[in-house]
């Protein structure tokens, strides 16, 4: 059976609403807009204060949605991690005296590395700073003489 483009179906009216997805806008909102999926409190927090700094600058989406929602949820896996290593400890002792690094810190580190990803691609943290184009300083090493 072919499948029937959506222009097609709403040519012959048989479109149904409930089936279709909205097609996501590239057009600024100045509103925060539900999570592409369910969030608990940490990452709710993170995710209205995301989207409000690019509100701030304008450039906030809906097709942003998912990704900063995926940043929202990798922070409160941090966040989890982080309190769960404070409490159990960082370093593990093993039975026969080795140490190793806890499973919370690996995860953490992950997640950590994950959300600074996301960050980075909007310009929100200090790497993606870093990457600017800034003007070279030209002066001359005193030393170089020597």
């Amino acid at each position: 059976m072919d499948k029937l483009s959506r222009k097609s179906k709403i040519a012959r009216g048989t479109l149904q609403k409930c089936r279709a997805k909205e097609p996501l806008t590239y057009d600024s909102i100045d509103y925060v807009p539900d999570p592409a999926f369910p969030l608990g409190d940490v990452a709710h927090e993170y995710f209205r204060q995301f989207c409000n700094v690019l509100i701030s600058n304008s450039t906030m989406t809906l097709a942003y949605v998912p990704i900063i929602t995926r940043a929202a949820r990798w922070f409160q896996v941090y966040m989890e991690a982080d309190a769960e290593m404070m409490k159990h400890g960082a370093v593990q002792v093993t039975a026969s005296g080795y140490t190793q690094k806890s499973g919370y810190m690996t995860t953490a580190a992950d997640a950590e590395d994950r959300v600074t990803k996301i960050e980075e691609k909007f310009g929100m943290n200090l790497a993606a700073n870093l990457k600017m184009d800034l003007p070279k300083n030209n002066k001359k090493n005193p030393f170089d003489g020597i």
